[in-house]
């Protein structure tokens, strides 16, 4: 199950691989074989911190940096990659937040909020309300962390505080409040992959404090005890900020900041459990 990221991202849609790139060249690209990517142009504008995931059948990508000063309240959706529909979200403009749909629910987290800095607040979208504020101060104030449904619960895993990046993991109850779990073992990274095998939830990649790339990957089945999974993950060749997303037995990682392809870019599947 792929819930969550932050572009560049990886999603699955109907069988195809969908590469969104909102921090470079804001571009879409489709591939069925993983072999090649076609194009499907420009379809919104240049918006870097923007979060993206899967709901409900369709891909969605929200916020992001308009300017240096001001970032988007939109919300975009598509069912095929090229045509998109916008509407305004009931939440303040922020960008490098988290984004993950759980249990119907589509949920916006943090990030780097307009004016106000780094935020702690959770938003939620449900059909028949709308958009509304869970609560305030749920979590610590973070931005590039990632969220991802796992075991009938949203989890936000690492990101960065005021401090720096953290390996903080929480999971939010059925109360809506956020637990946090023991600290994990792995590095503190900002922007980690996150995805669910079998009964395992899986975390990896991400960058260091110091914007440096990280290769290692680890599993969790309850939350709380990690193990390293097999690696390093990150092949030669590979580079900095990939786009990744869990997609069929295994995560599909693209290389580089000139994401998507038809770019010249590497494009790896890492299988867990391959031997």
């Amino acid at each position: 199950m792929w819930t969550g990221s932050a572009p560049p991202a990886v999603l699955p849609l109907g069988g195809a691989a969908f590469a969104l790139n909102a921090s470079a060249q804001a571009s879409v690209a489709r591939s069925d074989d993983l072999v090649t990517w076609t194009g499907l142009g420009t379809p919104f504008s240049y918006r870097p911190g923007a979060a993206a995931c899967l709901h409900e059948g369709a891909l969605v990508v929200s916020g992001g940096r308009r300017t240096a000063r001001l970032d988007y309240q939109e919300v975009l959706t598509s069912t095929d990659g090229f045509t998109w529909t916008s509407t305004q979200a009931g939440w303040r403009q922020r960008a490098f937040h988290a984004m993950a749909s759980h249990l119907g629910d589509l949920f916006v987290m943090g990030g780097e909020v307009q004016d106000l800095g780094l935020g702690g607040d959770v938003y939620v979208y449900n059909p028949q309300y709308g958009w509304g504020q869970e609560r305030a101060g749920a979590v610590p104030p973070f931005a590039e962390a990632s969220a991802i449904s796992y075991q009938n619960h949203l989890w936000l895993i690492g990101g960065r505080t005021v401090a720096g990046p953290v390996n903080t993991v929480y999971m939010r109850a059925s109360n809506g409040d956020w637990l946090p779990r023991a600290a994990a073992p792995w590095a503190p990274r900002r922007r980690p992959a996150v995805f669910t095998f079998g009964d395992a939830l899986f975390v990896g990649l991400g960058l260091d404090g110091a914007g440096q790339p990280l290769d290692d990957m680890w599993l969790t089945e309850d939350g709380q005890t990690w193990r390293p999974a097999d690696g390093p993950v990150r092949p030669a060749g590979l580079r900095s900020q990939p786009a990744w997303g869990p997609f069929g037995d295994g995560l599909l990682v693209l290389g580089g900041s000139t994401l998507p392809p038809p770019s010249p870019s590497p494009v790896y599947l890492y299988r867990p459990f391959a031997g």
